[in-house]
């Protein structure tokens, strides 16, 4: 029988509003921002080489502390994967070559059920999913990146589209966290300044990609040009991030981030409101510009 909507039903939708948005315990500022939630789909785009998958192990690492997590690996062997993960929970560096039964052990025993799955085609991804999938226990999935899942189709736009409609569609009915990757239109990158002239419709091989998430976040660099002491302008390379579409948190707006090439860590820089109120005054005369 079917229930006609109430004042009582709208307000405890109200009420509960905000209070299961995923908090990323390294990740405060992007926590607040995205108001990520079950049933979301977050895109995660990016030139080939500018970070997007060290950028989703930093998340998968602050997401076992507390719940289980289903990756599937495309781009780089399982060694890599695990190197890297294990530098960013600090059990060494990227240059250690050897690793030990103990160190894994240990990594593994502070962290929830971790899955690391290798190629598979769009129906064996889903099977997975629903397999892991469990009502009272978070599961997020990670699909590293969305380009290099077989979806049936022989022309990559399709399976694309396919593909990203189909995990939208898993996540919503397993209420579970999907993370895609997705490499960006080297045309649209070259044609653009920095990170922030970009948007969710440069994504490679697909025009319909963003109508398919929920979030969108671009991971690269911008250039800011700056004076020095003797006034000589400088430019500096930054590493940030642009959220370009969001249903639920604020969009447009870029962050820097602090990139440890030893630890392969990320971290976030907490002295922003400055600098992103500078971005959106580039029309006024100021010291700090952007290319």
């Amino acid at each position: 029988m079917m229930e006609k909507v109430n004042a009582t039903r709208i307000i405890e939708a109200f009420e509960t509003r905000g209070k299961d948005y995923y908090k990323f315990e390294s990740f405060p500022i992007l926590s607040d921002n995205l108001k990520l939630k079950r049933s979301d789909t977050l895109v995660i785009g990016g030139e080939s080489g500018y970070g997007k998958t060290n950028f989703a192990l930093n998340l998968t690492n602050d997401i076992l502390k507390h719940n289980r997590v289903l990756y599937f690996n495309f781009e780089m062997d399982n060694a890599t994967i695990f190197h890297r993960l294990m530098a960013i929970d600090s059990y060494h560096t990227l240059n250690d070559t050897e690793l030990t039964f103990e160190a894994a052990e240990k990594y593994l025993s502070n962290k929830k059920d971790f899955y690391l799955e290798n190629k598979c085609d769009l129906e064996t991804i889903i099977k997975k999913i629903e397999w892991c999938s469990n009502a009272d226990d978070m599961l997020f999935v990670v699909i590293d990146h969305i380009g290099c899942v077989e979806a049936g189709f022989d022309e990559e736009t399709k399976n694309v589209n396919t593909a990203t409609k189909a995990l939208r569609e898993t996540a919503l009915n397993n209420n579970i966290i999907v993370i895609m990757l997705s490499q960006i239109n080297r045309t649209s990158q070259n044609e653009a300044k920095s990170i922030l002239d970009l948007s969710q419709t440069c994504f490679k091989s697909s025009s319909n990609i963003e109508n398919f998430c929920s979030q969108a976040l671009l991971v690269g660099e911008r250039k800011v040009k700056k004076r020095d002491s003797k006034g000589k302008t400088i430019v500096i390379t930054k590493d940030s991030y642009k959220l370009t579409k969001n249903r639920t948190g604020v969009k447009g707006v870029v962050y820097d981030f602090n990139y440890d090439k030893e630890k392969a860590r990320i971290s976030e820089i907490n002295d922003l409101v400055n600098e992103i109120n500078e971005i959106y005054h580039l029309n006024e005369e100021s010291e700090d510009d952007l290319w």
